[in-house]
């Protein structure tokens, strides 16, 4: 996921104070965790990190990235609340669909009168991506 990350991520303008392209030299602390994400012989990742280290980014953002353009599947994202969810989707994840060209497309955009784009759910091809807050667990109850 880290190489996939060097060659086809791009940091946004509002997310990051070094917008471009993504470079895992710059936190390579997180290249080892990463790429246990895209390893199919690893079932279990736990991390014990202080805050403010790209975990998001680097971790949450990049597999979501990686998922989405390389190697489709379902992918649920849990936060603390369902407000966070939210914040996440908008603030983090919709500025990398739209600024990396690979990603670009992928998700039906937001403004399309179906509901295969929205804030707490987004489909593309192979698989959706879910949101949802560890607060209300009722409104996960029906995704797998």
């Amino acid at each position: 996921m880290s190489e996939w990350a060097d060659k086809h991520r791009y940091l946004s303008r509002e997310t990051s104070g070094e917008f471009g392209l993504w470079r895992t030299e710059r936190v390579p602390y997180m290249k080892e965790v990463m790429d246990c994400f895209s390893d199919p012989s690893v079932e279990r990742i736990v991390c014990q990190m202080g805050a403010q280290l790209s975990k998001t980014e680097a971790v949450i953002c990049n597999a979501i990235g990686y998922h989405v353009a390389q190697d489709p599947a379902p992918i649920l994202v849990i936060t603390p609340r369902e407000h966070d969810a939210k914040k996440m989707s908008r603030t983090r994840v919709a500025p990398m669909l739209r600024d990396s060209p690979v990603l670009r497309g992928k998700v039906k955009d937001p403004k399309s009168r179906d509901s295969e784009n929205t804030i707490l759910e987004k489909h593309y091809p192979g698989g959706r991506l879910i949101f949802g807050g560890a607060n209300s667990p009722a409104n996960l109850a029906g995704d797998p």
